[in-house]
């Protein structure tokens, strides 16, 4: 099974403060996560293009073709791919969620 997650935050977001910050003091890092800083990464992510075991940092602000992609209205969200598919989405600060978002990256 090959999963992937992509995060979706905004600059200024007090809730997107809150998760990256559940995620990095529960281990994830950059060993785990790829901060998307340049529109081919977007691109790839859109067009299902993507590593898997790892998590997608893109900011809304500087990329909103990847929100618009994944009909996102409202951050934070944690997307899961599995195979390049959708299984589900965490909206908002949701620790046990989050948790299990850790364990899968570990």
């Amino acid at each position: 099974m090959n999963k992937t997650y992509i995060k979706l935050s905004m600059n200024g977001c007090a809730p997107c403060k809150m998760v990256a910050q559940f995620l990095e003091n529960n281990g994830i890092n950059q060993d785990n996560v790829i901060e998307v800083t340049d529109s081919s990464v977007a691109n790839d992510i859109t067009q299902g293009k993507v590593k898997v075991d790892k998590l997608y940092n893109v900011l809304v602000d500087d990329y909103p073709e990847v929100a618009g992609h994944f009909e996102i209205s409202s951050v934070p969200v944690i997307i899961e791919m599995i195979d390049d598919k959708e299984t589900y989405r965490i909206s908002g600060f949701v620790p046990p969620y989050l948790e299990e978002v850790v364990n899968n990256l570990k």
